[in-house]
């Protein structure tokens, strides 16, 4: 295999010079167009789902063109250092750096050395796409040399320049000094340059906002080859290493936001182009943007009421839930600029949010619960891992309902263990959540996973409760076209079943209730809200806070803590998913019934709702149906899978039965024995002589019971009436017929 990678490697090298010449000798060359260089303010245009126009990217308003001659030295400098030390010598393409990658190449059996100058550079991004094809490149190099017979070294450099993206929405040198440092490009200082210079390689990467410590890395980079090839001294290079990268707040020229950024991603994606050419595309794109939401959910933002301090950080999403597009997207409380960090997609610990798809969902669907089904808590061992409570508070004995509305951690570990890691965890990822291969132990039910998730992720998998089990992957383009209206993709709806009806609106129900406890904000909502919150503890205070929640028509999620967590950057321990997280879902619901009309949850055909004992399931942890006689303080409505429900009543309310086989005889001693077996528990069985009360027997259901007169005489009669020991008519214990009376003659 290695041979033959070599083999192609000196034929594509064969091939590129051969073709090379030819072309020079029949004088046949791709048409060179400067036009693309000079003139492209192709402007991409954004539309909300109403058809408004939301943004408008590269129109020119970020891009200011400025002559050679108001470029530092230090700035050429440190790109020819950095990019193509042989610019100067060359005529467009660098022979002898051509054969040194070629060699390299050879040498490591792959294509992996790059060779182009600054030119063909300039003349891929302008000209050409990135395909890595032997015809690419032979129009590359064609086009290069054809650029540099028009133009002299200094006007390319010029073009180059003016024509790259520095990230922060910066095209070109003059708008990157502006948006990183403030100031214009001839003012910038060697280091300030070697920090643009190194951000070309990958804006998203190496920009000072994103990653301050790959930046500095990065600048250092290109500081030691402007040593190297003596651009700097010894001295001033070890000074301007150590200098301090201070960024300016971007200057408020428009606030694309997350969503666009988001856009721009999924955009390219699905064309299959790279960022930059799409935002330089012209195209047109028609997304699922709520203007009305983002613009609220930015204003939530910006009110510092609603976070701990001025420095934790935050993301939510909003989703409709009709559609599964996303309505709205915050990625960080810092909104200025585009192609920022974006925490609404970036994975955290989701803590207890995880747990009504991980772990309820799937025992609903496997039959193995109810959600009056009984559940332990209180400490346990599982194999060496010992989950504990929030403030190690128990209850011993917990309904499903109450374990989840409470967000107990030993019922959901337990019920995770007896459900199956691997089973559970496919319904989850069927509901969008990913998981890694080490994603193994039972530590996964209260969110220790390895890599996490995201709200967006998290919202799209709630959505499934929403809409009866059926899940749509999150998406934000409705269609892109070309400038003359052609389209160039199309959403196409992909919908699966995951959870049956019956388990999402159960699981809705119970949700519902968490939003209504004390300490929710959501508590002040007049109308029911599902809501599930998570809290991920570190060794001081909190590490996350999240929360999720969802009406019909939306689901929104909620993130907040700090990029990363450490002994200085931590949420205090009072700052839970039920806080400041829960505060912002609030305020956006608030938002969203003000502008739409709410809309109830429906109970599907799959449900019933029944009334079931008490009494029964804290005595045997047995589910039983309510009878007319059944105390109002001993029934509990609830909400069962139609094919899952109770079918038998309990028999501690039901009417005392007769009794109507009885046995009597004399014993040895002459002695009357009367017997006969207890029909039900709770039952006291009065015996009655010549009418008078002389005896009460109980005993549990079955259990056989005897009564023995030693004052027997041969005239006398006997019969038993059943009395209910619990339930009260009029005061009175309910009676049930009497039996037939017994007499020996």
């Amino acid at each position: 295999m290695k041979k033959i990678k070599k083999f192609r490697l000196v034929l594509f090298s064969l091939i590129l010079i051969l073709c090379l010449i030819s072309a020079f000798l029949i004088f046949k060359v791709p048409d060179l167009s400067v036009e693309k260089i000079t003139n492209i303010s192709q402007t991409l245009t954004i539309f909300d789902k109403n058809n408004e126009v939301c943004a408008k990217i590269n129109s020119g308003e970020n891009r200011q063109n400025v002559n050679f001659e108001e470029i530092p030295k230090h700035t050429v400098n440190a790109l020819i250092a950095t990019e193509d030390i042989r610019f100067y010598q060359h005529n467009g393409i660098d022979i002898k750096r051509i054969i040194g990658a070629i060699l390299a190449d050879i040498k490591a059996g792959d294509f992996k050395e790059g060779a182009s100058t600054i030119t063909q550079q300039l003349i891929k991004n302008s000209h050409l796409s990135n395909e890595k094809t032997i015809m690419r490149k032979i129009n590359e190099a064609i086009l290069a040399l054809q650029l540099e017979r028009k133009y002299d070294k200094n006007e390319i450099l010029e073009m180059y320049l003016n024509f790259v993206y520095f990230g922060r929405g910066a095209y070109g040198i003059q708008a990157a000094a502006k948006a990183y440092f403030g100031i214009d490009a001839k003012d910038l200082s060697c280091p300030q340059s070697a920090v643009l210079i190194g951000i070309l390689k990958a804006p998203n990467k190496y920009a000072p906002h994103i990653n301050m410590e790959k930046c500095i890395s990065r600048r250092n980079t290109v500081l030691s080859q402007m040593h190297k090839y003596g651009f700097i001294s010894q001295s001033e290079f070890e000074q301007y290493k150590n200098e301090k990268i201070t960024v300016v707040e971007q200057e408020k020229i428009g606030d694309y936001g997350y969503f666009t950024d988001y856009v721009l991603e999924e955009g390219a994606s699905v064309l299959g182009i790279s960022v930059s050419d799409f935002m330089g595309s012209g195209y047109k794109v028609y997304t699922t943007l709520d203007s009305y939401l983002q613009t609220e959910l930015q204003n939530i933002y910006d009110d510092e009421n609603n976070f701990p301090n001025k420095d934790v950080q935050s993301a939510s999403v909003v989703i409709d839930n009709n559609s599964g597009g996303i309505s709205a997207m915050i990625g960080g409380r810092e909104h200025q600029g585009m192609r920022l960090f974006n925490r609404a997609t970036a994975n955290r610990q989701p803590g207890s949010c995880i747990k009504p798809v991980l772990v309820y969902a799937p025992a609903f669907e496997k039959g193995t619960i109810t959600s009056a089904t009984i559940l332990d808590d209180y400490r346990k061992d599982f194999n060496g891992y010992r989950p504990t409570n929030y403030k190690d508070v128990y209850y011993g004995k917990v309904t499903v309902r109450d374990a989840l509305k409470l967000s107990l951690n030993i019922p959901a570990v337990d019920l995770l263990d007896k459900t199956g890691v691997e089973y559970s965890k496919q319904f989850a990822k069927n509901a969008g959540i990913e998981f890694d291969d080490s994603d193994l132990n039972l530590a996964i039910s209260l969110g220790g996973m390895k890599y996490g998730t995201s709200v967006l992720k998290l919202a799209g998998a709630y959505r499934c409760f929403a809409m009866n089990g059926k899940y749509v992957e999150p998406w934000c383009i409705e269609k892109i076209t070309d400038y003359d209206g052609n389209i160039l993709y199309q959403h196409q709806t992909q919908e699966k079943h995951v959870f049956k009806d019956s388990t999402a609106f159960i699981i809705t129900d119970i949700l519902c209730e968490v939003s209504k406890q004390t300490n929710n904000p959501l508590n002040k909502l007049k109308y029911p809200v599902a809501c599930k919150t998570g809290t991920v503890a570190y060794t001081q205070g909190n590490s996350d806070a999240l929360s999720t929640a969802y009406t019909k028509n939306h689901t929104v999620s909620v993130w907040m803590g700090y990029d990363k967590t450490d002994s200085e950057n931590h949420l205090d321990s009072s700052v839970t998913g039920s806080s400041y997280p829960s505060q912002i879902v609030y305020y956006i619901f608030n938002k969203i019934v003000n502008k739409y009309q709410y809309e109830s949850f429906i109970m599907p055909e799959s449900v019933v709702y029944k009334e079931i004992d008490a009494y029964s399931l804290k005595k045997e942890n047995k589910i039983y149906l309510a009878t007319e006689y059944t105390p109002k303080n001993n029934i509990i409505k609830e909400y069962f899978d139609i094919d899952n429900c109770p079918k038998y009543s309990s028999d501690y309310w039901e009417s005392p039965q007769k009794i109507d086989k009885i046995y009597a005889q004399l014993n040895e001693l002459r002695h009357m024995e009367i017997s006969f077996n207890a029909k039900q528990n709770f039952v006291d069985y009065i015996i009655y002589k010549n009418n008078t009360k002389v005896a009460v027997l109980w005993g549990n259901k079955g259990e056989k019971l005897i009564y023995t007169d030693k004052e027997y005489n041969q005239d006398d009669s006997y019969y038993i009436v059943p009395v209910h020991k619990i339930i009260n008519v009029n005061g009175s214990g309910l009676q049930g017929e009497k039996s037939k009376e017994i007499k020996l003659n």
